[in-house]
């Protein structure tokens, strides 16, 4: 048996501590004013269920009359949390006693019912036999629905002070035969968090070790936790801003999470302050200010680097240590290789502004550039370059607005003032590419597209060079053409294809059908 059930209380004196609940219970005993339905609410392991078994017990005389035991009906509302649960518990409702006096529905974890349950329940609750008592227990009271809670006589039970833990501790420790020192049972009972039961499971689980003394060290290491000199080793290494590597090589050898680590921290340094044993409230603030980042740490040694830097950065604030110079944080660790990064390329490297340089970037920055972009510059050429005064031109108006556009403008805007020395200006025209010295004409080869124009106005093409005499071409007769790589029924045929100003929609006349339209 789970020592605590085997060391339950069985009476109202044995519980320790919850003075008030226990006397309201009492006084309604003596002096039989018995409401129908009572709530005991609080955190886990503090004693509820106790505390209703021996209401329970104390209404029906148990002690007097054991056969008024089966007239005590226990529930759990986490495993029987629907609506027909709570029906076969009115229907079992309507059957006075057998041998008690009252008919106690002990029900736990109410908060998990249904709302239809609960709502199932609150019949029985607003006009309940005169031999029905509802003892309802549970961790989260908001949880039950306003109807439920109106009715019912509210008892809330706190948290079980260290002081008491430590003595059921130790009761349990000499009937056990556990040879256990103070600090360790002090140390149980912190861990416990309020909960007795939680205490009792601790003591239990480091008694299966079977040592033939538990000292404060041994329970640190079966819990998991620090020693205390360890804790004050670390303690007084952060604030002299020296952590050495063999206290880090210790905590890391405890197995604490860092969470816990920073919880013990804190625990342990408030009770240094309270015995006035220390007045470091400088890194009781700053452990406190890291618990409440609720960072994603993954280890001690990260844990201790972020109290100790930001312990370090508050102490030499100038605001409250106007005297103190800034130190490095004193973290001293086995030197490891330091892994150097490749240099960055020429690209990202701040470089002087010229028309080779600016078109060398463009160039580069095709290749990586998302796909909106990548089109744009494309179809851009350099208008030319004075000083930090760039003008980029386009070749229609659809890609000029696609790159004025807000997110796009400020994007390449960006990458050159990244790339060259001084912060670039912009300016964004329309204008067709023209032959210059920085526009040379390439060879075109037979797999290539070929440029054809309409019979009016020919352009001398052979299959490996073009004419350097380009005559004047009407732009709304240029066609392209594939060659060698189409059928020749296809090939032979011609596609005009519209390069001037796109017509307003809204504007557009009548007359004009498609301008895509095939001749």
């Amino acid at each position: 048996m789970a020592w605590y059930n085997k060391y339950r209380p069985n009476s109202f004196d044995d519980v320790l501590g919850q003075e008030l609940v226990k006397s309201v219970l009492t006084n309604s005993l003596t002096k039989n004013k018995i409401k129908h339905a009572y709530l005991l609410s609080g955190p886990k392991g503090v004693g509820k269920t106790t505390l209703a078994r021996i209401f329970a017990k104390e209404l029906n005389q148990i002690n007097t009359n054991s056969e008024a035991f089966i007239d005590i009906i226990e529930m759990d509302a986490a495993s029987n949390t629907g609506i027909d649960d709570i029906r076969q518990l009115i229907n079992s409702a309507k059957t006075p006693p057998i041998s008690g006096q009252y008919k106690i529905y002990i029900i736990d974890e109410v908060h998990m019912l249904s709302k239809q349950a609960m709502n199932a329940l609150l019949k029985i609750l607003e006009e309940p036999p005169s031999y029905i008592v509802f003892l309802l227990a549970t961790t989260n009271p908001e949880k039950i629905i306003p109807t439920v809670i109106s009715r019912l006589t509210k008892l809330n039970l706190s948290g079980h002070n260290i002081n008491h833990i430590i003595e059921k501790l130790r009761s349990i420790a000499s009937l056990e035969n556990i040879n256990i020192d103070s600090e360790s049972l002090n140390l149980i009972a912190k861990r416990a968090g309020g909960s007795q039961r939680d205490a009792i499971n601790l003591l239990e689980t480091i008694s299966t070790y079977e040592l033939d003394k538990y000292d404060i060290s041994k329970t640190s290491e079966l819990l998991g936790t620090l020693p205390l000199d360890l804790l004050d080793k670390l303690i007084a290494e952060i604030s002299n801003s020296s952590i050495t590597s063999e206290t880090i090589t210790k905590v890391e050898a405890s197995g604490i999470d860092p969470n816990s680590l920073l919880a013990q921290l804190l625990d342990h340094l408030l009770d240094l302050s309270f015995n006035n044993s220390s007045t470091n409230s400088t890194l009781i603030n700053n452990i406190a200010q890291v618990i409440s980042y609720q960072l994603p740490i993954s280890s001690t040694t990260s844990a201790i680097a972020l109290i100790a830097s930001n312990y370090q950065a508050n102490i030499i604030d100038p605001k409250t240590n106007p005297n103190l110079n800034h130190q490095e944080i004193g973290i001293i660790l086995p030197k490891k290789p330091i892994v150097t990064t490749e240099p960055k390329s020429d690209l990202y490297q701040k470089i002087s502004l010229t028309h080779k340089n600016l078109e060398n970037f463009l160039e580069e920055l095709k290749k990586d550039s998302p796909p909106m972009i990548k089109m744009i510059l494309t179809d851009l050429f350099i208008g030319s370059v004075e000083t930090n005064n760039i003008c980029l031109c386009v070749t229609n108006g659809i890609i000029e607005n696609q790159i004025k556009s807000d997110k796009n403008f400020q994007w390449l805007k960006q990458k050159l003032n990244d790339n060259f020395d001084n912060e670039v200006n912009i300016e964004i025209q329309i204008q067709k590419p023209t032959s210059s010295p920085n526009h040379t004409q390439n060879t075109v080869d037979e797999e290539d597209f070929i440029l054809e124009s309409s019979a009016t106005d020919e352009i001398e093409i052979d299959n490996k060079s073009i004419n350097s005499q380009v005559k004047k071409i009407d732009n709304s007769k240029i066609f392209y053409k594939i060659y060698k790589q189409l059928p020749k029924e296809i090939a032979d045929s011609t596609i005009p294809v519209y390069t001037e100003q796109i017509p307003n929609p809204n504007t557009i006349e009548e007359s004009i059908t498609d301008m895509f339209e095939l001749e």
